[in-house]
């Protein structure tokens, strides 16, 4: 079985060289609108206001009964407005440490891509903690992706949606 198909937990483990850290799992959704832009959120820690600002995916935690593929359906619908049915299959996992908020987590991230119509994103579901964290949102294309300053996550952005089997690339 995938691990779409596992129900995921969250626990406190001690995580290398005895540091404290909460495991998170988490689904990620690569989305790219007909143009082959990708839709990113930019993200800062309230935590630690000095710590910059990043782009990142749509996603979140998968909650207790969930499978990651149906939390990655749920949450896409909650940071987008965008209802789908299926996600498709993953088309990445990785696994990060990071402090948010002065909490340390272990984020082990399984993403998806899928290929949707242009649409503008609904925020009216976000939480309190997306509202304080989410300073922004853009559709980037490959090329600004490939020479922006900025940091974005994964850094493997760029190569997972030119793969041949992306849905980008339909």
């Amino acid at each position: 079985m995938t691990s779409t198909g596992v129900l995921a937990t969250r626990v406190s483990v001690r995580v290398m060289a005895g540091i404290d850290a909460e495991v998170r799992v988490s689904a990620k959704v690569l989305v790219v609108d007909l143009e082959g832009r990708v839709l990113l959120f930019r993200g800062c820690d309230p935590g630690s206001p000095d710590s910059g600002t990043w782009w990142f995916p749509p996603g979140g935690g998968v909650e207790s009964g969930e499978t990651i593929a149906e939390a990655a359906v749920r949450e896409l619908w909650e940071d987008t407005g965008l209802k789908i049915d299926d996600v498709g299959g993953e088309v990445y996992f990785r696994e990060e440490t990071f402090t948010f908020k002065h909490n340390k987590f272990l984020s082990r991230e399984t993403y998806f891509a899928v290929r949707v119509p242009n649409f503008e994103v609904d925020d009216s579901r976000w939480t309190d903690d997306e509202r304080e964290s989410i300073v922004d949102r853009r559709w980037w294309t490959v090329e600004a992706l490939r020479t922006t300053p900025d940091t974005y996550f994964p850094s493997e952005l760029v190569a997972l949606v030119e793969q041949p089997d992306h849905p980008s690339a339909l």
